[in-house]
């Protein structure tokens, strides 16, 4: 059997190639530069611009996110062009969008073209359908579903390419995929109008929102012919009037009757002017029409569909307060209620107290379009600069929660140094960070020079460098530099309340966390308060005394056209790989290559190439070092508290004897004790199962491993019944069918895990490369060496089996780790010889574990984390009476899967 070559990923020189600098965009670049690829961005600004761009990068292909015009049939003839298209397969047009929120598709796509001479209709290499959530606009559909589609599509893509494919098939090839494609026209203002005399609530509804963000839906009000956005559902009875009329206002929204019911409007502009709050648009007229203001409460019971920008939610002893402000822009006005209500919830029961964004943004800071239409901007901007500062504090300061920022989409400038003010921070998968305000001409404040040094626990300069850099970030990068504590994938509302349980881990646990923080706090007050004065001093300069702000603001919020590429995007790779010494230069360097997960990565040079060395010995100890804070920690409340770990041993193998001692060795060392039980190699089945039972009853075991192979004379053993013995709470080794039934259904919440696979998986975190891009070569085809591929083949790694008859596994940049051993001695008399030739294979591989040092050590830590997990389970069973599963205690010893 021979491995398959075209399985190895390589770098690709791409051109991205875009009509702005979106969010779609900004996904995609830091989805690829995390992987390694070199991207050089350019906008397309014409037809020229793109071809010199092509001739002076020479792409291996170029990538068309969102293009707003033709690339030249020459670019198209010399390498491939692919172009997203927010539609799906055989659809076309400049508003496929616009079009499935009005007519109300339940299921839509994306579709990766090869550009050609017919707009939208060339060939076909990857295509993603997702189903369109209830009450979607365009802009959360843009932001949302089409974004992660596109970076599914993109990556098969790039599997097909590595491939050697290079025939994309025609949408006419496509039957099935085609049944909902057509040519959608470019849709007209007159598909847009709503007319309040003859379109019902939900006509309302669909027309302003398949208008969001641009071009808006054209309506009047007032008499005032506007551009509306952001239409929400009014169902109570108590708003109710004639189509048209202003029914009343609330945080800067109207509400107007529609068909039989209301709508509510957030936000309007005028034409040429700038998108606002609909009630600051109509301030004039809503007084002289006596309007009144119907507030609503965050705490309110009344859970009826209605416009609300605050609210908060308490499942048990978790609070959540939500805020949804349009496109993340916060106001004045916004961040002193929001500060109020965060102010109210501090005093309410909660012991975990989340901040979720809960719109397309999280949060873009200070509401620019706001202090943009102030009579006197700069004073507006001082308000509210001065006003989030406030919240940020709030948050900083909280002595009575557990706190955690939820971030569920992207957040840029002071959104994000919100974020990082909480205890924990929690992305989802797919968000975008952009942690900088350079370039909107201002130094920025919201505490980030006390915040951001503290998260990446380095100096202020390190922190300054990135902010500066003026780079997006991922969420996987921002967990890998310290900005985020968890990435949550899949439904991120319920991953929220799931890890949030998860803090709830005992009263005295919660009450010495709040007492360490404010004995923190207290000794930090004076730094904080001295960053904040540090910060406003250069912000009231930006504001009152330079014009790069009030340029920058004016053209952002006016939409000016760029002339050019922002330096800073051209090519913020090369800058790292030129080897300049600058500030910019070491931070560009921290926010494009490749994610390392940690430092304990050592590289190692060699004649041919270069490969990083995953020094699982470093990483054991790490381990080893919370799991002796988590035992002395427990025994502060429990002084008789001792993990303990039963080794059941049959005959008298050497390996298996050093094994024991490893174990043994770790385990004395961190505060485990070990009850070693040897047997002859007489001992029958009954007596070995004898000896598990009376363990399963014992108290005072937590933890029991049956030690293999079994070096036996009798052929009768039945391994698997005896590992099926085990207590399935005390199979630290989790090699009994009920936790080998739980790994394979996924449930890895309530599995103990091997400690070979969870080993394994720890070395692929070290090395930074996400397990789904992972091409996995697992040697030997043992029941032991199942277990690893199992776990990996379950997070999306792909898994190449080979054994003693495999020949050419010495395929390039590849993760090899090195477990286990041929148990013969080496010449020292001692110690294990591991399964790959290191030497010749190291050069080959872009990551390697080495001999020794590598997955061994770091195994027998992976075992101790699940014998002081079960201990902890006990504990926390027996206080509250009801079962725990592993991830309650997780956080307490070694990170999980």
């Amino acid at each position: 059997m021979k491995l398959i070559g075209a399985l190895a990923q390589r770098p690709h020189n791409i051109l991205l190639l875009s009509s702005a600098y979106n969010g779609l965009t900004q996904r995609l670049h830091t989805h690829l530069m995390d992987r390694g690829h070199r991207i050089q961005f350019r906008l397309a600004l014409s037809e020229d611009s793109i071809q010199r761009d092509v001739d002076a990068v020479k792409p291996e292909f170029v990538l068309c996110p969102f293009l707003t015009r033709r690339i030249p049939p020459a670019v198209c003839a010399s390498q491939p062009c692919l172009v997203l298209h927010p539609g799906v397969v055989a659809d076309g047009g400049p508003s496929s969008l616009d079009w499935a929120v009005l007519r109300r598709e339940a299921e839509w796509g994306v579709t990766l073209l090869q550009a050609d001479k017919e707009l939208d209709g060339g060939p076909v290499w990857s295509h993603r359908d997702f189903h369109v959530p209830e009450g979607s606009s365009k802009a959360s559909l843009y932001r949302g579903p089409v974004t992660d589609a596109a970076v599914e599509c993109v990556d098969e893509f790039l599997v097909k390419f590595r491939s050697g494919a290079r025939t994309p098939k025609r949408p006419g090839e496509m039957q099935k995929a085609t049944a909902r494609g057509e040519w959608r026209d470019r849709m007209e203002a007159s598909e847009r109008t709503v007319d309040w005399r003859t379109d019902d609530t939900e006509t309302v509804l669909r027309k302003v929102r398949c208008s969001d963000s641009t071009p808006g839906a054209l309506g009047s009000l007032l008499g005032r012919r506007l551009r509306l956005f952001g239409a929400h559902r009014e169902e109570g009875e108590e708003l109710r009037g004639e189509p048209g009329r202003l029914l009343a206002t609330r945080d800067g929204a109207v509400c107007v009757g529609a068909g039989n019911g209301a709508v509510w409007i957030s936000h309007a502009r005028v034409e040429g002017g700038v998108k606002l709050p609909t009630a600051s648009v109509l301030a004039e007229e809503i007084s002289a029409a006596g309007v009144e203001e119907v507030p609503y409460s965050p705490f309110s019971s009344d859970h009826r569909a209605t416009f609300r920008e605050i609210w908060y939610e308490q499942v048990e002893h978790v609070g959540i307060l939500n805020f949804n402000f349009h496109n993340g822009a916060m106001s004045t006005d916004q961040c002193r209620r929001l500060t109020e209500a965060y102010r109210e919830a501090k005093q309410l029961d909660a012991k975990v107290l989340i901040l979720q964004g809960n719109g397309d943004f999280f949060s873009n800071g200070i509401h620019l379009n706001v202090i943009e239409a102030a009579p006197r901007p700069e004073q507006e901007a001082w308000s509210n600069i001065c006003a989030i500062d406030d919240l940020v504090r709030e948050v900083l300061i909280n002595t009575r929660q557990v706190t955690v920022s939820a971030v569920q989409a992207n957040a840029g400038a002071g959104g994000v140094f919100l974020a990082l003010a909480a205890d924990h921070v929690w992305l989802r998968r797919g968000c975008v960070l952009n942690p900088h305000y350079r370039t909107m001409g201002l130094f920025g404040s919201e505490y980030w020079t006390y915040s951001l040094p503290r998260r990446l626990q380095s100096s202020a300069t390190a922190a300054e460098q990135l902010v500066n850099a003026c780079l997006p970030i991922s969420a996987e990068r921002a967990w890998w530099l310290g900005l985020a504590d968890r990435v949550i994938p899949g439904h991120f509302p319920s991953g929220v309340r799931h890890q949030a349980k998860g803090l709830l881990t005992g009263p005295q646990e919660t009450e010495d966390f709040l007492r360490a923080k404010a004995a923190r706090l207290a000794a930090d007050r004076p730094v904080m308060e001295e960053c904040r004065a540090r910060e406003l001093s250069h912000m009231r300069q930006d504001m009152f005394e330079r014009a790069e702000f009030h340029a920058a603001r004016r053209a952002f919020v006016r939409r000016a056209r760029a002339k050019t590429t922002p330096e800073r995007l051209l090519d913020p790779q090369g800058s790292v790989r030129g080897g300049d010494d600058d500030a910019s230069s070491s931070s560009c360097s921290l926010l494009t290559r490749s994610i390392v997960s940690d430092p304990v990565v050592e590289e190692t040079h060699s004649a041919m190439s270069k490969s990083r060395i995953l020094k699982g010995k470093d990483r054991a100890a790490q381990i080893a070092h919370r799991l002796v804070q988590a035992i002395t920690k427990q025994k502060q409340r429990q002084p008789d508290f001792e993990p303990t770990l039963a080794i059941v041993q049959v005959g008298d193998r050497p390996d298996s004897n050093l094994y024991i001692r490893q174990k043994t060795r770790l385990a004395k060392k961190i505060g485990v004790r070990v009850e070693h039980i040897r047997l002859p190699r007489t001992t029958s089945y009954l007596e070995v199962l004898g000896h598990i039972l009376k363990l399963n009853e014992s108290d005072s075991v937590n933890g029991i491993v049956l030690q293999l192979p079994l070096d036996s004379n009798q052929s009768s053993i039945n391994v698997d019944r005896l590992l099926d013995a085990i207590d399935p709470k005390k199979d630290v080794d989790g090699l009994g069918s009920t936790n080998r039934r739980l790994l394979q259904q996924g449930n890895l919440d309530e599995a103990f895990i091997s400690c070979a696979p969870l080993a394994s998986l720890e070395l692929v975190k070290m090395s930074g490369v996400p397990v789904k891009d992972v091409v996995a070569v697992v040697i030997g085809n043992s029941n032991m060496a199942s277990r690893p591929p199992m776990l990996l083949s379950m997070l999306g790694a792909q898994v190449v089996r080979c054994d003693v008859d495999t020949i050419d596994t010495q395929k390039t940049g590849r993760q090899c780790t090195n477990r286990g051993g041929s148990g013969r001695s080496c010449e020292t008399g001692q110690g294990l010889v591991g399964d790959v030739y290191f030497q010749e294979v190291a050069h080959r591989t872009s990551y390697i574990s080495p001999v020794p040092g590598g997955v061994g050590p770091l195994a027998v830590a992976m075992l101790m984390s699940n014998v002081v997990q079960a201990a902890l389970k006990k504990v926390h069973y027996q206080s509250s009476g009801s079962g725990a599963s592993v991830r309650d205690v997780e956080n307490t010893v070694a990170p999980r899967w």
